[in-house]
């Protein structure tokens, strides 16, 4: 069972991230990783095996910024390796993906996008949809759009968060039929996520964002206003969140 957390305010985002996929450890999972973005733009880590393996990363190799995401995976498409762990880049390497659920015809996508051009470097279908946005920023400037435009193509079941390095001050997600995306608003700040206890933690009320009946008109945007914290996460079971 995948794991999806996001943070974008005024705090260190790894810091948060980690602390939520912690939170998340009790699904299982195989492989752990994490990206923000700070002064040294988009940095990825990622590691299989537990959130320590990414922790001692993380060590040697530290990230800093105000807005992150994080994701824990447990494989489907392609084995448990440093490759196949989340979050993905596209070809550009600007934009990064994280995703819960399987993309039944993420194939023959992918080998439309290899025709023009594009080189994958895992296993994955995720892969396939960060290559997938690429494609449709080249025809729109909005990164939620694309997203939009990206996931209209797509079958299947999933719940993805999208970051771009040009774009640093927003998270974009969206669900269908996986799991379960909650909005938590603080302010005029509205955030994603299902959350583990990050509900408590901030205090805040819950709403939930429905799924996108119209593959998906429900897009989901995560931003900062005075600097307000918004804490994103997911999780796949409706019925082990409402039970928190």
């Amino acid at each position: 069972m995948c794991g999806i957390v996001g943070y974008v305010g005024d705090k260190s985002a790894i810091d948060i991230v980690l602390d939520g996929l912690k939170r998340l450890e009790y699904r299982g999972y195989d492989s752990a990783g994490a990206a923000v973005i700070g002064p040294a733009g988009l940095q990825i880590r990622r590691a299989a095996g537990r959130i320590k393996v990414l922790e001692g990363l993380l060590r040697e190799k530290p990230m800093e910024g105000r807005i992150g995401l994080g994701h824990t995976r447990w494989a489907t498409h392609g084995r448990p390796t440093d490759e196949n762990a989340h979050p993905h880049t596209d070809g550009s390497g600007d934009l990064v993906v994280v995703h819960n659920g399987i993309i039944e015809n993420y194939l023959p996508i992918k080998e439309r996008l290899q025709a023009e051009g594009h080189v994958f470097t895992s296993e994955t279908d995720t892969e396939v949809i960060a290559h997938l946005i690429e494609r449709h920023l080249q025809d729109t400037p909005r990164l939620d759009e694309a997203v939009r435009r990206a996931l209209r193509e797509l079958r299947g079941s999933y719940a993805i968060v999208v970051l771009h390095r040009r774009m640093p001050d927003r998270l974009v997600a969206a669900k269908l039929g996986a799991g379960s995306v909650v909005f938590t608003k603080m302010d005029e700040c509205v955030s994603l996520g299902c959350l583990y206890n990050l509900s408590r933690k901030l205090q805040a009320p819950l709403s939930y964002l429905c799924n996108g009946q119209n593959i998906p008109d429900d897009i989901a945007l995560a931003r900062p206003r005075n600097v307000v914290e918004a804490v994103l996460a997911m999780r796949q079971e409706t019925a082990a969140m409402e039970s928190h």
